[in-house]
């Protein structure tokens, strides 16, 4: 496979990627050619259920492409927020998605296989 990317899309409801976190995602062999910015800010007036389904709907996916497509994403800082947005994808798609952590490296995290390693998803 050697350098090869691998096909993905990125969902980004966080902060914009710099060019050092693109760099480091490609290292990871992520193809960063498709990266779908969504906007995923709270309002604390309304309900967080219903702005997680919203944000997640902005996506446009149809139903059937949230199991066919191969997707990372990179949720944004609010921790409440973040894990709806997780939780929401994973009824979409029957899994837990990887999750991109950007700090000083770029790291992915398997949120599936940390499911699966304790008997729980």
């Amino acid at each position: 496979m050697g350098s090869q990317r691998l096909p993905t899309t990125i969902i980004n409801f966080g902060q914009p990627f710099s060019d050092r976190d693109i760099t480091q995602l490609q290292q990871l062999r992520l193809d960063t050619s498709t990266i779908w910015d969504i906007p995923a800010y709270m309002d604390q007036s309304q309900p967080l259920r219903i702005q997680v389904k919203s944000i997640v709907d902005a996506c446009g996916m149809p139903a059937y492409q949230w199991k066919e497509t191969t997707f990372y994403v990179h949720p944004p800082v609010n921790s409440a927020l973040a894990l709806g947005i997780c939780a929401e994808i994973a009824s979409r798609c029957g899994y837990w998605p990887p999750v991109i952590a950007t700090f000083s490296t770029v790291e992915i995290l398997d949120l599936q296989s940390i499911a699966d390693r304790t008997g729980r998803s």
